[in-house]
């Protein structure tokens, strides 16, 4: 059974960004980054939710997370580089095979 595997920079209210992702868990597995954004949790945003509410969806299965990420996008004017971030969201199900307190 596999584990979240992921520990955030804080906790809500507010949206989190990942700090690690473990080698072996689920969240690497399934494509979760360093650095990406939780933004909501079973469709219920972080901006408003209690650090003891992230608790307790973290140990439900299954569970969805919402995960945006920042998709740098490089464009020439004139031969002037140009860079932009443009946010992408991802949905990540973690099903009842992914043990319920990997949380790192």
């Amino acid at each position: 059974v596999a584990k979240l595997g992921m520990a955030f920079q804080g906790l809500p209210p507010g949206h989190l960004k990942v700090k690690t992702c473990a080698s072996d868990g689920w969240a690497k597995s399934v494509g979760i980054r360093v650095g990406d954004q939780i933004v909501s949790i079973d469709g219920e945003d972080l901006e408003g939710m209690s650090a003891d509410s992230f608790k307790t969806y973290c140990k439900k299965r299954p569970v969805r997370f919402l995960v945006a990420r920042a998709v740098v996008e490089e464009a020439q004017t004139e031969d002037i580089p140009a860079t932009a971030a443009q946010p992408n969201r991802v949905e990540f199900l973690a099903d009842e095979s992914v043990a319920k307190l990997g949380m790192a």
